[in-house]
């Protein structure tokens, strides 16, 4: 890409697009072809989230000729609007240069880009000047528009440095309309961005050996592999930050159990039960509800095990797995295809006579079957209550 371009690179919250561009600054630091590089986090770094690139500019021009112009471009990057938050910004500029404190004068922002300009072209030389942009979904939907539009107005013409931003796609559009009402967010980003980069799903190999990873971690390597053939289908699962989640929870509730003072679950159910509470909270909401139910025949979940019975023990026919769908998704509110791969299987395995506590049950009936998944997963509840999640 050439110098002032914007790039962009999508994909949903957890799926990996930090690691992408830490990626990018690693290659970027060992390449021949940036010579400068600044990482800029609004989220974590509300008021100054510029600080990063003003002391690019400070290391480079602090003893040199261009110091007085390089302190004036800072600190009109930074603002220079009245009031106390900008006064302090502008002094941590000057802090950083070690000049002296002044009253400042309005800047000409069309005179200042192009002093911009012109020393990032200095810094760069022949090569390319990187800076990295994460989180800015995070920002509040206030924030985030006029953070992308100030990237966007220190690009041009092939000038400026090359902006790297990472985003969810459907957060950053929800922004833009909340910002501009009825506009058509494709088109804004395609008036900004001159690349966007959609990261593919994360395929099932590349799961499963995180799933191995993981399982080795937690004590479950024998059943790993069974494990992850459990979430291959559910693509909301696939998520790494919750997987990731789900499993330290999942050490701290060992490192907390007294198996000698309650009855504690089978470990393997218990890990199944954190990934599914993880992603679909409202399963958890409804398993809360009908364990405080007297009368739960017409439990929307108890219904739900019904059809996964049906489904389960007898083959049940394609309109038998659309009811349970249907069901689902009132359930979870959410991905009820997804939900359903899963919740079949974790359910066909309780109900086929598992390698621990579930062996002889897999003839059992729909009554015994439910009573074995209710007491099993109560045992998970009581657990997560003891260890305060």
């Amino acid at each position: 890409m050439p110098a002032g371009s914007v790039v962009g690179i999508q994909g949903a919250w957890g799926r990996g697009k930090t690691d992408v561009l830490t990626r990018l600054w690693a290659r970027a630091k060992d390449s021949s072809a940036f010579t400068q590089q600044a990482w800029l986090n609004p989220w974590r770094s509300p008021t100054d989230s510029l600080q990063p690139l003003v002391k690019v500019f400070a290391q480079n021009f602090q003893n040199s000729e261009d110091a007085p112009e390089a302190l004036e471009v800072c600190q009109w990057l930074v603002g220079s609007a009245a009031g106390l938050p900008a006064y302090i910004r502008l002094e941590l500029v000057k802090r950083c240069f070690g000049a002296e404190s002044r009253k400042e004068g309005v800047f000409d922002s069309q005179d200042c880009l192009a002093r911009f300009h012109r020393l990032t072209g200095k810094l760069a030389g022949e090569a390319r000047f990187l800076i990295c942009v994460d989180d800015l979904d995070r920002c509040l939907p206030s924030q985030q528009i006029p953070l992308l539009e100030s990237y966007f107005f220190l690009t041009g013409e092939n000038r400026g440095p090359i902006f790297v931003l990472a985003y969810d796609l459907e957060v950053l559009s929800a922004s833009i309309r909340s910002h501009y009402g009825s506009v058509d967010a494709e088109n804004y980003l395609d008036k900004i961005f001159d690349l966007r980069v959609s990261l593919p799903p994360i395929t099932s190999s590349r799961q499963e050996n995180k799933f191995l990873e993981l399982c080795r971690e937690a004590g479950l390597a024998n059943e790993s592999r069974m494990f992850s053939a459990f979430f291959e289908e559910a693509l909301d699962t696939r998520n790494p930050r919750m997987l990731v989640r789900a499993f330290s929870k999942y050490r701290f509730v060992c490192r907390t159990i007294d198996p000698e003072a309650d009855a504690s679950p089978d470990r393997f159910c218990l890990l199944v039960w954190l990934v599914l509470i993880e992603t679909w909270p409202d399963l958890r909401r409804q398993y809360q509800s009908l364990a405080r139910e007297k009368t739960s025949a017409d439990s929307p979940l108890v219904r739900l095990l019904s059809d996964a019975h049906t489904i389960i023990a007898h083959g049940g026919e394609k309109t038998d797995r659309n009811l349970f769908l249907a069901r689902l998704f009132q359930v979870t509110h959410d991905s009820a295809v997804n939900a359903g791969n899963i919740f079949v299987q974790v359910l066909a395995r309780l109900n086929s006579g598992g390698k621990r506590r579930f062996r002889g049950e897999g003839g059992a009936g729909l009554k015994s079957f439910v009573d074995i998944l209710s007491n099993e997963f109560q045992l998970c509840e009581n657990v997560l209550h003891r260890a305060g999640l």
